[in-house]
């Protein structure tokens, strides 16, 4: 069972390289839990700009990314 998290330490466990299995789970869990695994595994990748779009939407669309994307490595 996953304890309630916060942004600094999205799950308790600490990787120790002993753990792995463990941690890799939890933190599966956890990224599942908040719609950010298939940021995680690449699947929903850096958004390009399309022909048509305006920059200021696309420029969003690059913030909204970027934003997800490092709320991933500050929680790994």
């Amino acid at each position: 069972m996953m304890e309630k998290s916060d942004v600094s330490q999205p799950i308790s466990m600490i990787l120790n390289g002993t753990n792995y299995r463990h941690w890799s789970e939890a933190m599966h869990n956890f990224l599942k839990g908040h719609k950010q695994w298939r940021y995680a595994t690449g699947d929903i990748t850096c958004p390009t700009k399309a022909t048509c779009e305006v920059d200021q939407k696309f420029a969003e669309r690059l913030e909204d990314w970027d934003s997800k994307n490092h709320h991933i490595i500050t929680w790994l």
